[in-house]
């Protein structure tokens, strides 16, 4: 079985899973109609569309210290919105990048 990723103009998402070759091209999410994202398909990424990313817990702090961290990427010149629980929230991969080579932070998936 694969895994096919589907969304709306609305921006309804949602994933399914067919057998190789047998996914529809257009389903209904909640009644709305959604067409097969073929480049989801073609290289298992959704990356475009995940953006902004939700808060980023792995990489946040404590709630008592969102405001320590939201200073030091302001000391530092960098625009990044911290959530109330401490999480940074990443508007691109790039943003994403620069965040955590700026806190030091080594993420071998990624650019190091």
């Amino acid at each position: 079985m694969s895994t096919y990723a589907y969304s709306s103009k609305c921006g309804k998402y949602e994933e399914r899973s067919y057998p190789m070759g047998r996914a529809p091209k257009f389903i209904k999410i909640d009644g709305v109609h959604a067409t097969m994202e073929f480049a989801t398909a073609s290289n298992g990424s959704r990356a475009s569309a995940c953006w902004p990313m939700k808060p980023c817990f792995a990489s946040g702090v404590h709630a008592d210290d969102a405001q320590k961290l939201r200073d030091h990427f302001k000391e530092g010149g960098i625009e990044c919105e911290v959530s109330a629980s401490g999480d940074p929230i990443y508007t691109s991969r790039a943003h994403r990048e620069k965040c955590l080579k700026f806190r030091g932070f080594y993420d071998k998936a990624s650019y190091n």
